[in-house]
């Protein structure tokens, strides 16, 4: 089977070996190609960087880049533009530069004549459904697969969206809450809908789970992993710490990933949800720039400013350092989220977890069980949830068995793998696809 990952134009890539996969897509991309690629030609197409460019072949996968200077320079136009439209006040919401071809034509043009110069039977690509009908223009024989990793899709306007999936032969989504949205806003493709879970090193965390020293409670700490941005709570995360460090004098918390809050435009002027349009305030009223970490450090009480850490963005490979070390996982997310990779790689060290009531967290987390679920945005719930765990070590020792035990059966990238092929087969085939999930 020959097999093309499409991905978005506004990250590279590393090559597999490069052990530089920290964004999501990245780590999804490399963990399923490189299984992909034990049995079948895999391609992986990106933007390049300067340090990545041309034809690389890494681990029996090919990775191609698009010509670095041609993109720096299309991006240029395109941030043009989307500063243009902030500045406006976003006058089509529902319609952002984001969600139509005038986000990076060039690319995708690029992309799919230089796919059409060879047989592919499946076409892959991430997110980007304005893409499909340009795909499929050039590679009419291909099946085209759209991956969906938010929500978004279900937010735009539907009559645009609704052009942009009549030529994709399959939607898959991260999570059935996402799966159930786009089913909802697009009945007439709902048979085309289908859920894809990601995955996790299951038996990476579980040998770190071995070496794992019991918690002292007298000095509780607790970890965040993820994106530094307002989506995902962090600012109620460190508000429910301040309350718990009046208690717990030795707390501390440790937050780990980088400060880059995620656009305006990605996540507010679509989204009808009171919890998600409340972010706005950590944006600029005019540019829309992010203003997070500096709301984050006046939210942040002198008095326990040494005891919360940020330790930017690290390799994947590093995230045991802190895991060790954590009384607690914390996922703190405001909006719905989709489907986190971190939040079951916290769960798979065997680390009890506290998350929010916030879409695929769902079901991710049986809660009581492998773990504790509060409502999104209450610092009240979250450090409540939190001093249970510090106060009853068994209770998190419980949890953090059960949900390992869960995710080693559900969450695996081999189980992913596993699933995504059979997908393929099915739209080869002609057939109706069996759902992975029953």
């Amino acid at each position: 089977m020959n097999v093309a990952f499409v991905h978005p134009p506004f990250e590279t890539i590393p090559p597999l070996s490069a052990k530089r996969t920290t964004a999501s897509l990245m780590v999804w991309t490399n963990q399923i190609a490189q299984r992909l690629a034990r049995e079948h030609h895999v391609l992986v197409y990106s933007p390049g960087d300067g340090t990545f460019e041309g034809t690389v072949y890494d681990s029996d996968i090919e990775y191609r880049y698009v010509d670095v200077t041609q993109h720096k320079w299309e991006r240029r136009v395109v941030n043009g533009m989307m500063h243009a439209e902030a500045i406006a006040g976003y006058p089509q919401p529902k319609r952002p530069i984001l969600a139509t071809q005038r986000y990076y034509p060039n690319y995708i043009e690029k992309v799919a004549r230089d796919l059409s110069r060879e047989h592919w039977d499946i076409i892959h690509v991430t997110e980007m459904a304005q893409y499909v009908p340009v795909l499929k223009r050039y590679n009419p024989d291909a099946r085209i697969v759209l991956h969906n990793h938010q929500y978004r899709l279900a937010q735009y306007d539907r009559a645009l969206v609704h052009e942009q999936l009549q030529e994709a032969d399959l939607i898959l989504a991260v999570s059935r809450s996402v799966t159930q949205a786009l089913r909802d806003r697009f009945p007439e493709y709902a048979d085309r809908c289908e859920t894809l879970y990601n995955g996790v090193d299951a038996a990476r965390f579980r040998d770190m789970h071995l070496n794992h020293a019991k918690p002292d409670p007298e000095y509780p700490r607790l970890l965040f992993v993820g994106r530094i941005s307002p989506e995902k709570g962090v600012h109620v995360l460190i508000d429910a710490f301040a309350r718990l460090a009046e208690k717990h004098p030795r707390a501390e918390l440790d937050l780990v990933g980088g400060i880059s809050s995620v656009g305006y435009h990605y996540i507010i002027p679509m989204s009808d949800d009171p919890n998600v349009q409340a972010l706005s305030t950590f944006y600029h009223p005019v540019t829309k720039r992010d203003r997070y970490k500096g709301a984050l450090d006046q939210l942040v009480p002198d008095h326990i400013r040494d005891r919360i850490h940020f330790h930017g963005q690290i390799p994947n490979s590093r995230l045991e350092e802190y895991l060790r070390k954590a009384t607690a996982f914390v996922f703190p997310s405001v909006w719905e989220e989709p489907f986190s990779i971190a939040l079951i790689e916290g769960q798979a060290s065997g680390v009890p977890v506290v998350a929010t009531r916030a879409g695929g967290n769902l079901e991710l987390m049986v809660d009581g069980e492998t773990g504790l679920l509060v409502e999104r945005n209450n610092a009240d719930a979250l450090a409540d949830a939190l001093e249970r765990l510090i106060a009853d070590p068994a209770l998190g020792e419980r949890l953090g068995k059960a949900a390992q035990a869960r995710i080693k059966d559900l969450f695996t990238w081999d189980q992913c793998a596993e699933n995504l092929l059979n997908y393929y087969a099915a739209l080869l085939e002609q057939a109706d696809p069996i759902p992975a999930y029953a």
